[in-house]
C-alpha cells in the first residue's frame, strides 16, 4: 500500500495522511516522527502498518471531538462539520458520531432546548429563533414542539415591549411619525407580529396623558 504525507505549508505543523487514494485526516507531524518513524513523502507500507495509522487516526479524532463538545453543546451535523475539518475519512466520523450518540454526548433534542432557551434570554422573537433552527439545519419535527412549549405569550410581550423601548430609545430624535415608522420597521425585521408591534408602539410614542 502507498502512504503519502504532506503538508498544506512549511508552518503546518499537523500532516495530511493519505492510504492509497483515501485523504484518512491529520496527524502532528511530531507523532508521526516518533511514533511511527514516518516523515514527508511516499512510501509502501503493510496492511498491518495502515491499519495501525487508521487506529491512531480513529484515536486522535475521537480526542478532537471530545475535547470539543466538552466545551459546549453541539449538533450532529455541527460536530460532523468540525471532524471534516480536519479532513478525517467518514468512516471515522461516522464512527465518532455513533459512539458519541450512544454514550449520549451528543443529543439534538436537547442542544434544540438549550438553543431555544439561551435565544429567548436573548430576548430574540420566534421569528427570529425559527430562522437560527433553519440556518442550524436542526429538523423541525424537533424544534417545533420545544418552541411551543417555551415560548409563554407573556413573556413574548414582555420581550415586544423591550425591544419597542430599545427601538424607540435609537430613533426617538426624529419626529413622532418617522419614529414610528422607522421602529416598526426594526420590530418588523425582527419578526414580531405587525398588529402587535404597531399597539406597543403607539403607547410608547403617543402615551396617554
Amino acid at each position: 500500500m502507498i502512504l503519502t504525507i504532506w503538508k498544506k505549508s512549511d508552518k503546518d505543523r499537523n500532516c495530511l495522511i493519505k492510504i492509497e487514494i483515501s485523504v484518512w485526516g491529520t496527524l502532528p507531524e511530531k507523532v508521526l516522527r516518533t511514533l511511527f518513524h514516518y516523515h514527508i513523502g511516499s512510501i509502501d507500507i503493510t496492511d498491518s502498518e495502515a491499519k495501525f495509522l487508521q487506529d491512531e487516526l480513529q484515536r486522535t479524532a475521537w480526542k478532537k471531538l471530545l475535547d470539543w463538545l466538552s466545551r459546549q453543546e453541539h449538533s450532529v451535523l455541527e460536530s460532523k462539520s468540525y471532524l471534516k475539518k480536519y479532513q478525517f475519512h467518514s468512516s471515522i466520523i461516522e464512527l465518532c458520531i455513533s459512539e458519541a450518540l450512544k454514550k449520549n454526548y451528543i443529543d439534538d433534542t436537547r442542544y434544540c432546548r438549550m438553543l431555544i432557551e439561551s435565544l429567548l434570554i436573548r430576548q430574540k422573537s420566534p421569528f427570529q429563533i425559527k430562522t437560527k433552527m433553519i440556518e442550524k439545519r436542526l429538523p423541525a419535527n424537533m424544534w417545533e414542539p420545544i418552541l411551543e412549549e417555551l415560548s409563554v405569550p407573556e413573556e413574548q410581550k414582555s420581550i415586544l415591549k423591550t425591544q419597542a423601548e430599545k427601538a424607540f430609545q435609537r430613533y426617538c430624535r426624529l419626529d413622532q411619525r418617522d419614529c414610528y415608522d422607522k421602529c416598526l420597521s426594526a420590530l418588523y425585521r425582527k419578526g414580531f407580529d405587525m398588529d402587535d408591534a404597531r399597539d406597543v408602539l403607539i403607547k410608547i410614542i403617543w402615551p396617554k396623558k
